[in-house]
């Protein structure tokens, strides 16, 4: 008989004892069903073949000693055996089987061998609640009920699991009035990214006698990683130091609301398209510019860099401040400025790129600065591509 819903394979002790099945462990073995409480007991794991008559071929199993009486096994209802020999189906019911022969269960295919002995064909239903099951043995008889679309569609919806369009979550005052100061405050600028730091317009130069309204500096170093046979750097900005019992920068700022949706939301999600589309936002977080007064807390110490009458950069051995334009990667509140940032150029371009708009503004595709979604045909896909690009 075919189990998949027990985890293991079972064979009765009747037959473990009379066959003289290998024994090739003993185990305790702890049984359950939902809503029981379980029980513990030593059991012999056996390993034993079956042979199919039809094909002369072999299944191993492994499974645990039973001292349950199954049931016997029923015989298959003449209409079936009638589809059988109309269609040419070898059943695995022996021939000639009827109910008086009071054939028992003995041996329970559990979830541990099932697909090892069902094969990969369609099932042939035989009313709204039998199928017939092909396998190794022949098609086998067995139980599976259907279930309306609208049922089934329930089952399946991500709303059931908890997951839907609006992923925001619940925000205490706190969060609320620091969300409510960025969309009071952030300002727009139609400019593009420039290159590296320094070269790219990311950090500027500070003025010498300048006052800063409060000031931080940065300390830094030099990170190697190497994927794919190649090597790359990148300098690492540490917000988190502190210089002795002094509280960093980090310290000193709002983490704000966690805008981020559930991990989890995005990947089933992501899982219903036909066709997947992932997007890397490059350098998202420099593409947000800092306010005047906020720049002198991302101060650093660098060697001066000169621009000759060709446009090329020189670096000289003058140790000079610099201090960021852009927003760096590190900052506590980082991720809440890019959330946040998204989500109101989504509000503002609703109208001209609704469908981007709805996975960004809902925060159902994306994650920081990784984005995902999809379509069911080219057109979507493209439609989906463009107006995000936009």
């Amino acid at each position: 008989m075919l189990g998949g819903g027990s985890q293991s394979s079972f064979v009765t002790k009747s037959i473990v004892d009379e066959l003289k099945l290998e024994v090739v462990d003993c185990r305790d073995l702890v049984i359950a069903s939902f809503e029981t409480s379980s029980t513990s007991s030593a059991r012999r794991l056996v390993r034993f073949s079956m042979k199919i008559i039809w094909t002369n071929s072999t299944a191993s199993i492994t499974g645990f000693e039973s001292t349950h009486a199954f049931c016997p096994q029923p015989a298959v209802p003449n209409d079936v055996k009638m589809l059988a020999h109309t269609r040419k189906l070898q059943l695995a019911d022996p021939k000639g089987h009827t109910d008086d022969m009071n054939l028992q269960i003995e041996i329970l295919i559990g979830g541990d061998y099932y697909w090892k002995v069902v094969k990969d064909s369609s099932p042939i239903r035989i009313s709204p609640t039998v199928v017939l099951i092909p396998s190794k043995f022949g098609w086998i008889l067995e139980h599976a009920p259907s279930y309306p679309d609208d049922v089934l569609r329930k089952f399946w919806d991500l709303e059931t699991l908890g997951i839907r369009e609006n992923q925001d979550r619940q925000r205490s005052s706190k969060d609320s009035a620091i969300l409510q100061a960025f969309e009071d405050s952030y300002l727009i600028e139609d400019k593009r990214l420039m290159m590296d730091y320094i070269v790219k317009g990311h950090v500027e130069l500070v003025a010498l006698g300048s006052q800063p309204y409060d000031e931080f500096y940065l300390p830094h170093q030099l990170v190697k990683k190497e994927k794919r046979g190649k090597t790359k750097w990148r300098i690492v900005f540490d917000a988190s130091a502190r210089e002795g019992d002094g509280p960093s920068l980090n310290d000193s700022l709002e983490m704000g609301p966690n805008l981020l949706p559930e991990v989890l939301s995005i990947l089933l999600r992501f899982r219903t398209y036909r066709t997947a589309i992932i997007v890397d936002i490059a350098q998202a977080f420099l593409q947000l510019k800092l306010d005047r007064k906020d720049k002198d807390l991302t101060r650093f110490f660098w060697y001066n860099v000169t621009q000759d009458d060709e446009g090329k950069y020189e670096m000289t051995s003058d140790v000079t401040i610099y201090r960021f334009t852009r927003l760096p990667f590190g900052l506590t509140c980082s991720p809440f400025l890019l959330s946040a940032a998204l989500r109101e150029l989504a509000y503002l371009h609703k109208s001209t790129f609704p469908s981007a708009t709805s996975l960004i503004d809902n925060s159902t595709g994306t994650f920081m600065d990784d984005f995902v979604a999809g379509g069911e045909n080219d057109n979507q896909v493209i439609s989906c591509t463009t107006n995000s690009h936009n």
